[in-house]
């Protein structure tokens, strides 16, 4: 896991999104499946924040994909106020607003 990890962080922080968003729902459902919610929340995070920035229609869908991650992450640590925020904005960005 520590291989994984450390490529996923590589990849958010070197740009390579079209790799890191093949992964995306994979790691969020380890994560889930695993009970390292807090982590799971943490490493979308990154994703996250890494994208936020770019706004092209590509970085839009992967910045949707990572926020419904979180956001399911968010509901199974029991935040459903933070969960349901994080699905607004996966909305918008899927939709393309």
């Amino acid at each position: 896991m520590d291989n994984l990890r450390a490529a996923w962080e590589w990849g958010v922080e070197n740009g390579h999104f079209e790799t890191v968003g093949k992964a995306a729902r994979a790691f969020g459902w380890y994560y889930e499946v695993t009970g390292l919610i807090h982590e799971g929340i943490e490493q979308m995070e990154l994703l996250g924040q890494a994208l936020r920035g770019l706004r092209q229609t590509e970085t839009d869908r992967l910045l949707g994909i990572c926020l419904v991650q979180q956001s399911l992450l968010y509901f199974r640590s029991g935040d459903f106020a933070q969960a349901t925020e994080r699905y607004g904005r996966a909305i918008a960005c899927l939709r393309g607003r």
